[in-house]
């Protein structure tokens, strides 16, 4: 394990995880991150600065709970919690910043998460979200286990925490984690490629363009109050039946084996140079309206 020395914050620091992929990168890569795309990842590591504002509020709060829980750790735990940033030696190209590093050799995460999440966290489960960060963690360092510890603060302002281990996972790694790390190095390093840049145009001013959107935001309400009826309907009619002339019908279709074309190409050590072919860009068509408070 090659272990450099900077200090996570610093501007060192973040150079050197412009010339690496990090393992807060590697949600973002497997797709399973909601806050970044893997073109504006390209873009950050080439340089260009995200038009996204930081929420500075959550990422102090972030930092200090995690100073908190890092302490209470250690007490429970009886061993140092050392923050650490590691080069993988076998992949120089990959490194990990660590929340945490316990005398035994166990990776420490902390993350300031939401009810949902703990509570997912206290039934024992790893978040999908944060199993691809995990994993890159173990990964770079060679290590066998990490633990995921998650805070809360609720409405009273008291504090709680919970955690689970989480094992290393070689078939994860292999099938799946590293091909997409080198595919992620091989587009960040290809001058050819050119991710997406999005313009942003002011409609403001388009009275049509208005009424339409009002429109559109009432069915779409609708649209959701569709869905919860449905919803209640089914939890009442729990079984296939009528009501007068209305048919209620539930089916679950059949399970079936597919093949995993993944796995099979990499056991089979097939190059997939010959069969790659172009297909054009999908265009996607989003309307976003901003939540109002009383809704979150």
């Amino acid at each position: 394990m090659k272990k450099i020395d900077l200090e996570q914050g610093s501007p060192e620091w973040l150079e050197f995880r412009t010339r690496h992929i990090g393992s807060s990168d590697a949600p973002i890569i497997m797709g399973v991150s909601k806050f970044c795309t893997i073109d504006e990842l390209i873009l950050e590591k080439r340089g260009f600065k995200s038009n996204k504002p930081a929420n500075d509020y959550i990422l102090n709060k972030g930092h200090k709970m995690e100073s908190r829980t890092r302490h209470l750790f250690e007490l429970e735990l009886g061993s140092s919690i050392e923050p650490a940033v590691i080069e993988s030696e076998q992949y120089p190209f990959l490194a990990a910043s660590l929340d945490g590093l316990l005398e035994d050799q166990t990776i420490w995460e902390h993350k300031l998460v939401g009810k949902a999440d703990f509570a997912t966290v206290k039934a024992g489960k790893c978040l999908d979200k944060y199993f691809p960060q995990l994993q890159h963690q173990m990964l770079v360092t060679g290590l066998e286990n990490a633990i995921l510890a998650v805070s809360i603060e609720n409405e009273q302002k008291e504090y709680e925490y919970a955690y689970i281990n989480v094992p290393r996972s070689d078939e994860y790694i292999d099938m799946k984690l590293l091909p997409a790390l080198f595919l992620f190095w091989s587009s960040l390093n290809n001058s050819e490629f050119e991710p997406e840049t999005k313009e942003v145009v002011d409609y403001l001013g388009n009275e049509k363009l208005g009424e339409l959107l009002m429109e559109y935001e009432i069915l779409k309400a609708q649209e959701k109050r569709l869905k919860t009826v449905t919803e209640s309907i089914f939890k009442i009619a729990t079984k296939s039946g009528t009501f007068g002339d209305i048919k209620l019908s539930r089916t679950i279709s059949s399970p079936k084996k597919v093949v995993d074309y993944e796995r099979l190409v990499y056991e089979l050590n097939i190059n997939t140079d010959a069969f790659m072919i172009e297909k054009a860009g999908i265009e996607t068509k989003r309307i976003t309206f901003k939540k109002d408070k009383k809704d979150d």
